[in-house]
């Protein structure tokens, strides 16, 4: 009895948290902090000489 009822309290604090992660990201502007590291991350590869560099090889056909 006791399980169940702790699955069901975890089971509701999932919604809860959700809704409370909107109002704290706009507080600490953590949504646009995330988007800026996100962005950065996708491009800072192409700094490096070497991923510029890379060719795409063509796989040989198989008769």
């Amino acid at each position: 009895m006791l399980r169940r009822f702790m699955r069901l309290l975890s089971y509701t604090a999932i919604p809860v948290g959700q809704l409370c992660v909107g109002p704290l990201a706009d507080a600490f502007t953590v949504a646009l902090a995330a988007g800026v590291v996100h962005a950065a991350v996708a491009v800072l590869p192409l700094a490096s000489g070497a991923v510029r560099r890379l060719r795409h090889a063509v796989p040989s056909r198989r008769d």
